[in-house]
């Protein structure tokens, strides 16, 4: 069995255990292991969760620390998946992140997005990492991290 199956179980026992403790109506329905990352599925209610993405980040951090140690490896990706909403959410971004290369390599100037959790910033460097025309990389800490798309070979200081 792939380690990273365990390490579902240990994430929703873990998250479902806490949102019990702390009186929240949320439950991990479903898990899977994606490419490098845990996905846990949350139902109930999500919309207050939704606007705190330092609460999701915190769950995140959290449950990513308590997979990995229980599987004895330094690391585990863990996505919060609200409703089942993040392979929509994936795709969007994919999407978009495909367009705004588009318009970066016409123009040649920089774009920036905010307002992206760490999952969603890691979609878009994931779908532009090999792209010809543009690079990715963040700027910032915490909830003001942007994601800048640039030109390759634009002198862009």
């Amino acid at each position: 069995m792939n380690p990273y199956e365990t390490a579902v179980g240990v994430g929703r026992d873990f998250l479902n255990g806490l949102f019990d403790r702390m009186d929240i109506e949320l439950k991990i329905t479903d898990g899977r292991v994606d490419d490098d990352a845990v996905i846990l599925r949350i139902e109930g209610q999500t919309t207050k969760l939704r606007r705190r993405t330092d609460l999701q980040a915190a769950f995140s951090d959290l449950c990513a620390q308590t997979m990995a140690r229980s599987i004895d490896v330094r690391f585990v990706r863990c996505v919060l998946d609200m409703d089942g909403d993040f392979a929509a959410r994936k795709a969007l971004l994919e999407t978009a992140a495909s367009d705004l290369a588009h318009a970066v390599s016409v123009s040649g100037r920089n774009a920036v997005l905010d307002g992206l959790s760490n999952n969603e910033r890691r979609v878009v460097h994931t779908a532009l990492k090999d792209h010809a025309a543009v690079a990715t990389h963040s700027e910032g800490e915490d909830d003001r991290r942007l994601l800048i798309v640039t030109a390759k070979g634009a002198n862009n200081a």
